[in-house]
């Protein structure tokens, strides 16, 4: 089963390789689905244990006091900003061999870790990166209980996962509908654009923050909250229910963003802005 599974490590690393290297150069400052990185640092996080030897990780997780997510943000960060693109591609191509695995999580753990974070950056960019369904059934959960399905965190309550493209579901509750790999992506608490996901749920594991003011629903995610001259927002009051020109990007409504998840604020409110990035996201 080992030998299975790290040639589907192999094969999603290659696969990643050559999706990185198409990238045109405006793509790597672009956003992914984990909040607060850029193509840049979701490589440069991906590429981590190929580039660090087990004495320097602990190093630098020391630095850290041991929390594990403020350290593979600090790296990502400061590796994404000190290696260009072709670095870290080249990183990802020279490395779909290597044995890494996460602590107790096996050669399944390292194929769930470049699935996850590959989608992450392939579904934003808009690449259309399909993941085969008996790589996809290694990596899905079978319960709710699942360690892997705990370490993200996500509010999965009252919802059963129905994939759309296999024989696979999760969960009880009110169905939401999509690709099986778009259905990972929610379990593990990312935002996928519009029109992805289907049923009642949807907007629990949507972002919307392209639609104009006046969408359905009304509730639009901004997790990019920064004026135009890159400046964050956190600690200011803002009134939602209208356009607001200051934000980067598209035009959108802000939402409230606590420490652990964010949390749509809908028309009408008014809310102080708090830190966008939660502890439990990162992997």
């Amino acid at each position: 089963m080992d030998d299975e599974i790290r040639k589907m490590v192999a094969e999603t690393r290659g696969e990643l390789a050559v999706l990185l290297a198409a990238l045109p150069a405006e793509e790597w400052d672009g956003p992914t689905l984990c909040a607060g990185w850029r193509v840049r640092e979701a490589v440069a996080h991906i590429t981590m244990p190929f580039r660090y030897s087990g004495r320097k990780f602990m190093l630098e997780l020391a630095k850290s006091r041991g929390n594990f997510n403020a350290m593979a943000d600090r790296l990502a960060r400061r590796d994404a900003a000190i290696r260009s693109a072709a670095e870290l591609t080249a990183a990802v191509a020279d490395n779909v061999d290597h044995p890494w695995k996460p602590p107790g999580g096996g050669f399944t753990g390292a194929l769930s870790h470049d699935v996850i974070h590959g989608l992450d950056i392939a579904v934003p960019c808009g690449v259309p990166w399909v993941i085969p369904p008996e790589r996809l059934r290694h990596v899905l959960p079978a319960s709710l209980t699942e360690r892997s399905v705990k370490f993200f965190r996500a509010d999965l309550a009252g919802v059963e996962f129905r994939a759309s493209d296999m024989d696979w579901t999760l969960g009880s509750g009110s169905p939401l509908e999509g690709a099986a790999q778009d259905l990972l992506l929610a379990i593990c608490g990312r935002r996928l654009p519009a029109g992805r996901l289907k049923g009642a749920p949807s907007s629990r594991f949507t972002s919307l923050a392209g639609l104009a003011d006046g969408a359905a629903g009304g509730d639009l995610v901004q997790p990019a909250l920064q004026d135009r001259a890159g400046r964050p927002l956190l600690g200011q009051r803002v009134e939602l229910g209208r356009l607001v020109d200051g934000v980067r990007g598209v035009p959108a409504l802000l939402v409230q963003a606590g420490p652990e998840r964010l949390d749509v604020i809908r028309r009408g409110e008014t809310r102080d802005v708090a830190d966008h990035r939660g502890r439990g996201g990162l992997m």
